[in-house]
């Protein structure tokens, strides 16, 4: 049977590349796009069906929740792919309202398409699949990004609140890496306050220093074939776990709170 992917954020690059490759597969994809590009033109021609959602403006999020309502989207996988790193600056002297309004893009836009698509995922042997991409700082606190981390923080936690509540879905959240992708022409553009930043971005563009887009494409189809118990609403990353390692899979199998967001020493 012919797997049908809904893709939010289909145009970005990394929403692309997915959608790319499961076109290939002949998989029927379905997906969004925030505003048309180069990238929207395609995959419409390769056969995506794709609709506007722009999920920092409230009329955009009306209009797609009654699309949805009238066409019912059935999907076996969702993936959720946009991000954002604006507002750049440290919290204290940063616009409040700017900073909380990345959070309609990072995690409550995510968590809205979330729930208007949960009701049409197809019941299946493994489950249907959901999958967020989270972002860097999870280890750390770099200066500067706050929103961006913080909002993407909530998104881990929430990946597993949805596969512990859910026994019908499997879940997972997973970090590219340094992925060649628009979104760091957000630190050369407004990056002023977090000079490090820049600099490390200007260094990779130089020295095309960036992990290839293949491994999340490697990943993405090791994970839509795994159980359950396997991606247990977990933080992967794509670029540096081998989840090839029969070692790595049974530590998965084996604790409960591998890849997950917990305290230590206690």
């Amino acid at each position: 049977m012919t797997k049908k992917v809904f893709i939010v954020g289909a145009s970005s690059d990394i929403g692309f590349a997915i959608a790319n490759h499961w076109l290939k597969q002949k998989y029927e994809i379905y997906g969004t796009f925030r505003k048309e590009n180069l990238n929207t033109a395609q995959l419409v021609r390769l056969g995506a069906k794709l609709h506007c959602l722009d999920l920092d403006s409230e009329a955009s999020k009306e209009s797609f929740s009654a699309l949805v309502s009238e066409n019912k989207f059935s999907w076996d996988f969702l993936i959720i792919c946009p991000g954002t790193m604006v507002p750049i600056g440290k919290f204290s002297e940063v616009n409040f309202e700017n900073w909380k309004s990345s959070f309609d893009v990072n995690f409550f836009g995510p968590m809205w398409v979330t729930q208007k698509l949960l009701p049409f995922r197809n019941r299946s042997l493994l489950g249907p699949l959901l999958t967020f991409v989270a972002g860097g700082g999870v280890n750390s606190a770099p200066i500067s990004f706050s929103s961006y981390v913080i909002g993407k923080l909530a998104l881990i936690k929430a990946t597993e609140y949805l596969n512990a509540e859910i026994p019908d879905l499997r879940t997972l959240i997973f970090g590219p890496g340094w992925i060649n992708t628009n979104i760091h022409n957000e630190v050369l553009h407004h990056g002023s306050c977090a000079n490090y930043a820049v600099t490390e971005t200007n260094r990779r563009l130089i020295e095309n220093d960036f992990t290839s887009m293949k491994s999340v494409i490697s990943f993405l189809d090791w994970a839509t074939v795994q159980d359950k118990n396997i991606l247990n609403g977990r933080n992967f990353s794509s670029r540096d776990d081998d989840v090839t390692n029969e070692k790595l899979l049974m530590k998965l199998l084996s604790d409960p709170n591998y890849f997950k967001v917990r305290r230590q020493s206690n």
